[in-house]
């Protein structure tokens, strides 16, 4: 079956309804309805999309830069920008501006031949002929699609799709899959929330935006500390790819805020800029013979290296007692060789903690909730310094 819309004469439309009609062994996440909703929700982003980008007199320029912006607005990580222009001239004959209906159709066809990219992909990794991959089959495949799914993230994505955490994906496991990090940005459901908690909380005026100078803020909630250079940085691409200003009455009429979408993007911009410095320093911990400084090889790093390369990276010194215990927490053992990815999960868990260990943390907590009088769920700047002061800390008022 395919999706509730109109019926097109188009072979590859056709066989976009074959795909999404591949429901058998989908599991009950794949029922038709979950399908319609799915390219309904599509259809809603570009919509909107369209209506954030197009000019005063509705309509869109069929560019590569606009084309390529909107598809960035609607969530899509890499645009592929020759198909895109293939398109315009085959599906709408080389038009150089489009309105509402015409910019639905565009993404409708680069979605389908998007879809035969992931079928081509499938079958490529699909060695056996079997019409199935393995957890891992399918991260080395979204590797390749220049997507960078942390270390567990696709089991537990296909945990969601299927129920269980192991086992093999069918295309439509897969496609499913790549929709869900697609649309997270390569986050896990729970990271996403959190995400989404803290952009609720920093959009003031519930406009569905938060202010450029906030977005620092929106980081130190994230356990990132960042400078404005640093914040800069990472807003400069996706600033980059706005429509540029437009004026109107000879005001400026230039959104300040991100966007949930932009504010998706620059988060997992900020997780791939500290994959990054991670892979160096544990590149660094390689002599130019290929052996560590211990003389090994150095594929993985030891429990007693950790803290060395958590300094390294600008993290405060921790305790041996507490990297055993975000070790276990990552489900680690004590004496386990910790490989690059596995890197990755123990960062995320510290940085998330704020390199507290859980009785810090709980103590923490014991004495926010003594000083929230009014059990507001906050506290005041008047209560923050004998709070502080209650830990142990000489703050003095102006330091507070």
């Amino acid at each position: 079956e395919a999706p509730a819309k109109e019926a097109d004469s188009d072979d590859d439309m056709a066989d976009f309804g074959e795909e999404l009609s591949d429901t058998s062994d989908m599991g009950n996440d794949y029922k038709l309805g979950r399908v319609r909703r799915s390219v309904s929700l599509g259809t809603d982003r570009a919509v909107a999309a369209f209506r954030r980008l197009a000019g005063r007199n509705g309509d869109l320029s069929t560019d590569s830069a606009s084309l390529r912006r909107a598809l960035h607005v609607m969530g899509h990580q890499n645009v592929d920008v020759t198909l895109l222009e293939s398109l315009v001239q085959q599906k709408l004959h080389g038009r150089q501006l489009l309105d509402e209906e015409d910019f639905a159709a565009l993404v409708d066809a680069y979605q389908v031949s998007h879809l035969a990219m992931l079928r081509e992909q499938f079958n490529a990794a699909d060695t056996d002929g079997s019409g199935r991959l393995s957890v891992e089959e399918l991260t080395h495949v979204f590797r390749q699609l220049g997507m960078t799914p942390g270390t567990g993230i696709v089991a537990e994505i296909f945990h969601e799709i299927r129920g269980k955490h192991e086992g093999e994906a069918s295309f439509g496991d897969f496609t499913k899959a790549h929709t869900i990090l697609h649309e997270r940005r390569g986050f896990t459901y729970g990271q996403y929330q959190k995400l989404q908690a803290i952009f609720a909380n920093h959009d003031d005026d519930k406009d569905g935006r938060v202010e450029i100078k906030c977005i620092r803020s929106c980081f130190a909630y994230q356990g990132f500390r960042l400078d404005d250079m640093d914040v800069q940085k990472l807003l400069a691409p996706i600033l980059a790819d706005r429509p540029p200003a437009r004026t109107l009455e000879g005001a400026e009429d230039v959104v300040q805020g991100l966007s949930e979408v932009e504010f998706l993007r620059a988060a997992r911009e900020a997780r791939e800029a500290e994959a990054q410095r991670l892979l160096r320093e544990f590149g660094a911990l390689s002599g130019a013979d290929g052996a560590n400084r211990s003389g090994e090889a150095a594929v993985s790093v030891s429990g007693e290296e950790l803290p060395g390369l958590l300094l390294d990276l600008g993290h405060a010194p921790l305790l041996p007692e507490h990297v055993r215990e975000f070790l276990e927490v990552c489900g680690f053992a004590a004496d386990a060789q910790l490989n690059f990815e596995d890197l990755v999960v123990l960062l995320e868990a510290i940085r998330e903690a704020e390199g507290f260990s859980k009785a810090e943390r709980q103590e923490l907590a014991e004495v926010f909730r003594r000083f929230d009088a009014d059990s507001s769920t906050t506290i005041s700047g008047l209560e923050l310094g004998p709070a502080i002061r209650s830990l142990g800390f000489p703050a003095a008022y102006e330091t507070v």
